[in-house]
């Protein structure tokens, strides 16, 4: 449940702030690959032992009071083409209390095209049942979306990428790395960040990574 995952990190604390990580948590992932093609399925459960007390989230009409649990399980594939891979993931998640429930699904897609030292990817989410419901709800957003391209000429890699989340975020950046040998790389880069709401903010980085 990758995009559930971040749910309860923090993301969205407008709605579930006092909904943090399960107290007990028990996952299963299979993973399968031949040739050119990989599958992998994912099962995943949660319980939350204290009470919680959120009536009407934020507005949605749904009721979690009591104690929560969590069922959900995600199956994601994707196909190489030599220069080019197509991926496909759905994501399920119901969250169970006392009350009442809440539903989130997510499916997503991603495509990747190499030509010579370029690489070309793009991705693309829909969030579906509640928390679709929820983000429209906000005048936030049922989609996501980002895109990036590299390249690579001898020893240096160039990186360009934008994304926008469900929470109408946007975000920009530039990327370099310089391979030094032996597992050494010069790396740097600038990122422009554009909130839905506050101050828009530009970070940067640059420093020296090690491989061994």
């Amino acid at each position: 449940m990758i995009y559930l995952d971040r749910l309860q990190e923090g993301d969205t604390a407008l709605f579930v702030e006092d909904f943090n990580l399960p107290d007990r948590r028990t996952a299963a992932r299979y993973e399968f690959s031949r040739d050119a093609f990989s599958l992998s399925v994912s099962l995943d459960q949660f319980r939350k032992v204290e009470d919680i007390d959120l009536p009407d989230v934020v507005g949605t009409g749904i009721d979690l009071l009591g104690t929560a649990r969590g069922r959900g399980w995600s199956v994601a594939g994707s196909y190489d083409f030599g220069n080019g891979r197509l991926s496909l993931g759905y994501e399920d998640l119901r969250i169970t209390s006392d009350a009442d429930s809440f539903r989130a699904t997510h499916a997503i897609i991603g495509a990747e095209a190499r030509f010579d030292a370029v690489t070309v990817k793009a991705i693309y989410g829909r969030a579906g049942a509640d928390l679709g419901d929820f983000l429209e709800l906000f005048d936030f957003s049922r989609d996501q979306y980002g895109a990036s391209v590299e390249a690579r000429v001898d020893a240096v890699t160039v990186s360009l990428f934008g994304n926008r989340d469900f929470f109408r975020n946007r975000k920009a950046g530039l990327g370099a790395s310089y391979d030094l040998g032996g597992g050494a790389e010069i790396v740097g880069a600038v990122a422009r960040e554009r909130p839905l709401a506050g101050a828009n903010r530009t970070r940067a980085d640059f420093g020296v990574a090690m491989t061994f």
